[in-house]
């Protein structure tokens, strides 16, 4: 009887002791792995600061040395994939990135950055849907819906864009990027007056943004309200970095005034373009036809002729034609003419001004053919229906 007792309680004893020592073995392993990790972490700061300076190659090698220390270190991972993208390097990007997303499947960093990968390798399907993983994750995150609606937009879905937008837009108490993108997204959509409200609204918001207020003057332009673009181009005019140096903020007050026919302002705005920026043709091109309007055609067909000087222009080929034709230079305006209506056969505006020219030399058939062709490309033409009935009975 003390035999069995005796056995029992070594053996009870024996296993409290396996039991100690296995409690001590695990108590080793996990403070080696906590020591592990804090190096791990230790080095992947300082290439974490490596990365923020700039200096990708031992940002990379600091991952690295932290990966190797701890290879389930989801931060030394995020570390390397960053470096990665920075690089230009996307697929390796991807590679560690699927990794990470192994380790932490809803941490939202990862989903965002798997999404930036796929959309700098132009796989914007991919991309979306790990920015919308991103968006379930952290939907109070306003980063992953800019993203999502950028990617949308690639993807031929502005409406779907600007949805999102104006949801997440909903929820916040207005943020100056949302609503800036919002505006972009709308004028994507053929809403300008629309952008220009959530222009004005992030305008509001950071009255100190040029881009914003850029932004708006476009909005206005496109929603034909001249008066406004120009209060808000004005007001850019005035700053420094702006004054005689912004060839297309000129181009645009410009346009403005053209489309008041407001001839010598826009001529002068034009001029102004074209003296900070002489390669600008489409400048060039716009001071044509504002100094056609304006009725100085020397001027007219200077520019004009700088225009094509620059770049093949069918606008700026009209211009020069019409000039030579009040210069009773009909041959030489049929001559310049007639290329860019092989070249454009469906510009109606060329065949009428190639029809006058023909009129202007007594070709009376060809005149009226160029003017029955400028209605069959564009059956209102206000111009070839005048000269067509003013032809009489042979142009019936």
């Amino acid at each position: 009887m003390k035999s069995t007792k005796a056995i029992l309680l070594f053996c009870l004893t024996a296993l409290a002791g396996c039991q100690s020592q296995n409690v001590q073995e695990t108590a080793k392993v996990e403070a080696q792995q906590r020591w592990l990790s804090a190096r791990s972490r230790l080095v992947c700061s300082v290439g974490q600061e490596c990365l923020t300076h700039g200096d990708l190659d031992r940002a990379a090698s600091n991952a690295q040395e932290a990966i190797s220390i701890d290879p389930k270190s989801l931060p030394a991972r995020l570390l390397l994939a960053k470096v990665l993208l920075e690089k230009g390097q996307y697929v390796e990007a991807g590679a560690q990135l699927a990794q990470a997303e192994q380790m932490a499947p809803d941490n939202a960093q990862v989903h965002y950055l798997m999404g930036v990968s796929w959309e700098r390798r132009r796989q914007f399907a991919q991309a979306l849907q790990s920015y919308e993983l991103a968006r379930a994750a952290d939907a109070n995150n306003s980063a992953y819906v800019v993203a999502s609606a950028e990617v949308m937009v690639q993807l031929g879905q502005p409406a779907q864009a600007l949805e999102l937008v104006e949801w997440r837009l909903q929820q916040v108490d207005g943020e100056p990027s949302l609503l800036s993108l919002a505006g972009e997204l709308c004028l994507l959509s053929g809403q300008p007056q629309k952008a220009a409200d959530y222009f004005s609204r992030a305008l509001d918001m950071n009255q100190h943004s040029l881009t914003l207020r850029e932004s708006l003057a476009r909005a206005y332009f496109q929603a034909e309200r001249y008066a406004l673009a120009l209060e808000q181009l004005g007001r850019l005019a005035e700053d420094p970095a702006y004054k005689e140096k912004s060839a297309w903020m000129y181009v645009m007050i410009g346009d403005c005034h053209l489309a008041q026919r407001k001839y010598g302002l826009a001529r002068t705005a034009y001029e102004t373009a074209t003296g900070i920026d002489g390669a600008d043709a489409n400048a060039w091109c716009s001071l044509a036809q504002a100094a056609l309007g304006a009725g100085d055609s020397d001027r007219a067909l200077l520019a004009g002729r700088r225009t094509l000087g620059l770049q093949e222009n069918p606008q700026a080929a009209v211009v020069v034609a019409c000039v030579l034709l009040k210069q009773d230079q009909p041959r030489q305006a049929g001559g310049l003419l007639e290329p860019y209506v092989q070249k454009y056969p469906q510009d109606a505006t060329l065949r009428v001004m190639l029809g006058k020219s023909y009129q202007a030399m007594g070709q009376q058939e060809r005149a009226l053919a160029c003017y029955q062709q400028a209605l069959r490309a564009e059956p209102g033409n206000p111009l070839a229906k005048a000269l067509l009935a003013s032809a009489g009975p042979a142009g019936q």
